[in-house]
């Protein structure tokens, strides 16, 4: 299969993404998501297939695009509001309809030996046990995303819904180091070492931001007078 193949299911998924706000306004929150999952997702397959065995590519594009797929019909048909997309894992039942949502989309499009693999990737990812290749790939790339700056966007959106300020964000990440929450995370989240290095990374650049944004927060960021030359500042 082409690259431009690749493209058209990438297109195709985003179709099944496509959810509005009250207003009108297109909701690319679930959408983002899966996009960024799936393209790490490729990345990552190219990197552990070197050294391992060739995944199929298809199967971990279209598995990824659609592992939350169940969000927008749960939105759409069951009334669940938007701002709860992904504050929870789904359920079996849900990765289910995941399945079904890949397979009534992509189902003409793909082989029946991709469609099969894609099926299993999603429904493994409750399961820690399963030997699915392409699973393995996508477990790793949902789990490195929650180490992603980009996450913290997800953390927002669940703080507007509790009502919770910018502070309670920076204490709940230190009540995660003090329990050592992340390093469980990078000991047990991850299937491949490729995954694990990439996460340490990661997880050094939202240590630096979290230690930013206290600094922010605190006003420690002013240790210079207002009117010092940029250049100052910059040193």
């Amino acid at each position: 299969m082409s690259m431009i193949q690749l493209d058209t299911v990438w297109q195709l998924a985003k179709c099944d993404f496509a959810l509005s706000t009250k207003a009108g306004a297109v909701d690319a929150f679930l959408w983002e998501h899966c996009d960024r999952v799936a393209k790490l997702s490729l990345e990552l397959a190219a990197i552990v297939g070197q050294q391992k065995r060739s995944p199929d590519t298809f199967a971990v594009a279209a598995s990824s695009l659609y592992h939350n797929a169940a969000w927008a019909v749960l939105v759409r048909e069951d009334g669940v509001c938007r701002s709860r997309i992904l504050t929870k894992p789904l359920t079996p039942t849900q990765r289910e309809m995941s399945v079904e949502v890949m397979n009534k989309t992509l189902g003409s499009v793909l082989t029946k030996e991709t469609m099969i693999r894609a099926e299993s990737s999603i429904l493994s990812m409750n399961d820690r046990r399963h030997d699915s290749f392409e699973g393995m790939i996508l477990a790793d790339a949902e789990e490195l995303e929650k180490f992603s700056l980009a996450s913290i966007w997800s953390c927002v959106r669940k703080g507007l819904i509790e009502g919770r300020c910018v502070q309670s964000h920076v204490e709940t990440w230190h009540r995660q180091v003090e329990y050592h929450y992340w390093t469980a995370k990078l000991s047990d989240g991850f299937f491949f070492d490729e995954s694990m290095t990439l996460a340490k990374r990661r997880l050094e650049s939202y240590q630096v931001f979290m230690e930013e944004l206290e600094k922010q927060l605190h006003h420690q960021d002013l240790s210079l007078p207002i009117d010092a030359p940029i250049s100052a500042i910059k040193a």
